[in-house]
């Protein structure tokens, strides 16, 4: 290799990224595993996994995108997310070859909070996303298929919790202007655990979080799954709590599958899918209380 060969090779390996060229949003960490989107198939629908492991680590992407007007390669599902943060943005019609095994380069740090909220101010979608001031707001996660409030506690906590303000239901149907706007005017934010509480990343730092869940043992000593423990901390500051329901109490509300236990308190299936299935949630008017009264405390109390 000559001198102007080496030097032409150095010089065009450094040069900058540019616009011209699509940013590579395609997904090749689906729960942590090697792969792109189409090929994660145990999460087809999984909304918490696309969110979490693959629209937000790539946040910083996106506004880069956004800043450029740029184009990017991207699944079909990914579609409504970039066209929400990066609107001028266009779809690669060219990218490269999907690599299904192998994982993708790692990527660079990104502040994804302060990007993301960043974004949220920038956007064109800017003025529909404002938080509103006016009055207090919850927002009362409605799950449908599974571990769903049974209708005498969802009605108490509905009441209960409009009568301290207004309370808007999130189903999951909404937009993404929809959603966006919803969790971003909101004060308050419960749920059962649930891909819905993704959402919460969405919300102003300050705002209260309460996620409800349960136990895998009949002693209530095992703690199921949770969000808001672990998960929440780099995506802003929120004053959160889990509140665990024994695990009788939700047994109580399936009568049909109360029978995965045995009477010295072991599960004759696995415990976690178990809990996981199960298709009512039922809440106690202490449970009630105790939820709204830690959605109702001030910024400087103790949670």
């Amino acid at each position: 290799m000559n001198m102007f060969t080496w030097w032409f090779v150095v010089t065009v390996s450094t040069l900058p990224h540019t616009s011209s060229q699509p940013v590579d949003l395609r997904c090749g960490n689906c729960r942590n595993t090697p792969y792109y989107i189409p090929f994660c198939t145990p999460f087809p629908g999984a909304f918490f996994h696309r969110l979490h492991d693959c629209i937000f680590p790539e946040i910083c992407l996106i506004e880069k995108l956004h800043q450029q007007n740029g184009s990017a390669c991207y699944e079909d599902w990914q579609a409504r997310w970039v066209k929400f943060f990066a609107p001028h943005s266009q779809r690669a019609k060219t990218c490269g070859q999907n690599v299904i095994h192998g994982s993708r380069p790692r990527r660079r740090p990104c502040a994804i909070r302060e990007t993301l909220e960043r974004l949220l101010r920038t956007t064109s979608n800017s003025e529909i996303i404002q938080s509103d001031s006016s009055g207090f707001k919850s927002v009362l996660l409605k799950r449908t298929n599974s571990r769903i409030f049974d209708s005498e506690s969802f009605d108490n906590l509905f009441k209960s919790l409009r009568k301290q303000g207004s309370v808007f239901v999130y189903t999951g149907s909404e937009s993404v202007p929809e959603t966006v706007q919803m969790f971003r005017s909101a004060d308050f934010l419960v749920g059962y655990h649930g891909a819905g509480l993704i959402n919460a990343y969405f919300m102003r730092n300050s705002t209260r979080i309460l996620e409800i869940s349960t136990y895998k043992d009949l002693n209530n000593t095992i703690p199921w799954r949770s969000i808001v423990e672990g998960r929440l901390a780099k995506y802003g500051e929120f004053y959160s709590k889990v509140l665990r329901i024994p695990l009788q109490q939700l047994l109580a509300a399936n009568p049909t599958r109360r029978y995965g236990f045995r009477v010295d308190n072991r599960s004759v299936v696995d415990p976690d899918h178990f809990v996981k299935n199960l298709k009512y949630v039922r809440l106690t008017n202490k449970d009630v209380e105790q939820i709204v009264d830690f959605g109702m405390k001030k910024a400087n109390d103790v949670a």
